[in-house]
């Protein structure tokens, strides 16, 4: 739900605010809009498939465009600006992760992603899978430190040691994409002092690390 947080935080920008039940008619019309996407691209599966969806996102995505400029302009009371964070939660919660699933099975298909991956709401799918990345790496790399506080400094050999250390050890070593995290108990990246942690996202040709060490440098 992370991405929805960061699109709450986008379309609260707005400098004044007045009409809570505008803002949720509009809400509502942009989650009937991310419906739309969604089914385009459950039909993606092939260079081909995803060539033909190109027209139908151009335009549900134009007037994506059109509804989130409305909802930047709409005026909201102090108290309604309040409420308005959890409104898009629950109104745009499902449907927007509904969107980002399907970016990222499509961005697993090279031949698919390429002909979609400069589409806006790829973009915006991709900026918010690859930031679930940093900050799951971030919480492997916190969880492997205890490891190695209770083993005398001793890291891991295998993800599957920290499991115990995680809220959630089955969905924990699991990138955005499903696949399992990626781990160097050597550190080569860290010069031997530490484990390398990271991802490989599909986006940008696909051999794009989302590591530990970036976040030190």
């Amino acid at each position: 739900m992370r991405h929805v947080v960061v699109l709450a935080t986008i379309l609260l920008a707005a400098p004044v605010w007045a009409d809570g039940r505008e803002l949720e008619e509009r809400l509502k019309r942009l989650a009937d809009n991310n419906e739309k996407l969604v089914s385009t691209f459950r039909g993606v599966k092939d260079r081909k498939t995803a060539e033909g969806a190109r027209k139908d996102l151009d335009r549900v995505a134009e007037v994506r465009a059109k509804i989130k400029q409305e909802i930047a302009g709409t005026e909201l009371t102090p108290a309604e600006r309040q409420a308005a964070e959890e409104t898009i939660r629950k109104i745009l919660g499902p449907s927007d992760s509904a969107v980002v699933n399907e970016v990222a099975r499509i961005s697993l298909i090279p031949d698919a992603l390429a002909p979609l991956e400069d589409q806006p709401i790829v973009k915006e799918a991709a900026n918010s899978l690859e930031l679930r990345a940093r900050i799951q790496v971030i919480t492997i790399e916190k969880a492997v430190k205890t490891f190695m506080i209770k083993n005398d400094g001793q890291a891991p050999m295998a993800l599957s040691e920290i499991a115990r250390y995680l809220a959630d050890p089955k969905a924990g070593l699991t990138d955005p994409w499903g696949r399992a995290l990626l781990y160097d108990p050597a550190g080569k990246q860290h010069g031997g002092k530490e484990p390398d942690i990271w991802v490989e996202s599909p986006f940008g040709g696909g051999k794009k690390p989302i590591g530990n060490w970036d976040q030190k440098r």
